[in-house]
């Protein structure tokens, strides 16, 4: 019984770790062949990619990484078929993804963000956009980002465009001044 017991056992504690492994692998594959699809323009076949890798496995078996690139390339399939909504609603779960697992202040969940006001933005909806944008500079200052930093002064100057774009021009002129001051 001794030596059946000693496989069983290695088994048991690889387990996780091949499945780490082979969500991982499930991931990478559905981000290259939905890429490759979006590429042959079948958007379609590239969302059914990304959503079965998602929905593949055991809650928790994606790295939040791969989590949140599936996000992101769904989003972008979504867009390529003109499903705004759909792109909006994924990369809002790609930016809940990243800031569950890495906390708000993490740059990585800042880039969602930003990613997310993109989407709000191609979907019409500048109001979001300039609400998503607004916490992200906030955010950044929060962190003691200086004037000098890039990232801060090109989200700026994306969250006075996108006020603009919502007509809410008093608020927009502030932001445009608050920016050349950041340059």
């Amino acid at each position: 019984a001794a030596p059946l017991a000693r496989p069983l056992l290695l088994l048991l504690l690889l387990s996780p770790l091949t499945h780490a492994t082979t969500a991982t692998d499930v991931a990478e594959s559905a981000l290259a062949s939905g890429l490759a699809a979006l590429r042959e323009g079948r958007a379609a076949r590239a969302v059914a990619e990304y959503r079965q890798a998602l929905a593949s496995g055991p809650a928790g078996a994606l790295s939040h990484e791969n989590r949140s690139a599936l996000f992101d390339a769904l989003a972008e399939a979504y867009a390529a078929q003109g499903k705004e909504a759909e792109a909006v609603g994924a990369m809002e779960e790609a930016h809940e993804a990243l800031t569950a697992a890495l906390g708000a202040s993490d740059p990585r969940v800042g880039g969602a963000l930003s990613r997310l006001a993109d989407a709000h933005a191609a979907a019409g909806n500048h109001a979001a956009a300039a609400e998503a944008l607004g916490r992200l500079v906030q955010g950044m200052r929060a962190q003691g980002l200086g004037v000098m930093h890039p990232g801060l002064r090109g989200a700026a100057g994306k969250h006075a465009a996108a006020l603009a774009a919502a007509g809410r021009s008093k608020e927009a002129v502030r932001a445009y001044r608050t920016l050349l001051e950041l340059v």
